[in-house]
């Protein structure tokens, strides 16, 4: 997350809500072999790869913590905690980006 992140969602036409992260193409298959893998679900960035300092962040105003993050966050296809399922419906009425 980071200052014009949102602007960036805009003027891309993309909407936050359209999160395909988990939909993985790879582009490179070895037969029997696997060139990725999903982290775990409790996994941290900061575990993976180090996070600049805070001064050579300077002005950017990076944000690591999922709580305050412009992106839901999503299960994408990890393994599901349970079979329970939901349906949750929005309705846009024109003024989201107001809120």
């Amino acid at each position: 997350n980071y200052a014009h992140l949102e602007d960036q969602f805009k003027n891309a036409c993309l909407s936050i809500f359209n999160n395909n992260w988990s939909n993985i193409h790879d582009f490179t298959p070895a037969e029997g072999e696997r060139n990725w893998t999903l982290l775990p679900k409790d996994a941290r960035i900061e575990d993976f790869f180090p996070l600049p300092s805070p001064e050579k962040l300077g002005d950017l105003q990076v944000m690591t913590d999922p709580q305050s993050s412009l992106v839901p966050q999503t299960q994408g296809c990890l393994q599901r905690l349970s079979m329970q399922y939901c349906l949750v419906v929005f309705f846009a009425d024109g003024h989201a980006q107001n809120r």
